[in-house]
């Protein structure tokens, strides 16, 4: 697959001049060195993603909302949850 890759104009040159004295093309060059980046790379965990529940807040007509008389507590009890997952 060909691409585009920004690399550091001294970086290049001293890879290309490498190359040449190695009778090898750049490119084979630029494969190999990733593929051993790749390989020794220790692997890496993904943590899981917070869950955010939302308040599901009904409303009447289009552009009203009708607030329980709950709900404010409601939203501060969901912010301390949230705080307090985060702290973990």
């Amino acid at each position: 697959m060909k691409t585009t890759l920004e690399i550091p104009d001294d970086l290049l040159a001293d890879a290309a001049n490498f190359a040449t004295r190695e009778g090898r093309a750049l490119s084979d060059m630029v494969a190999e060195g990733l593929r051993r980046v790749v390989a020794t790379a220790p692997a890496r965990v993904r943590e899981p993603r917070l869950r955010v529940r939302l308040p599901i807040i009904e409303c009447g007509a289009p552009g009203t909302l009708n607030f329980p008389d709950d709900a404010a507590s409601r939203l501060d009890t969901m912010e301390d949850e949230s705080r307090h997952a985060a702290s973990l």
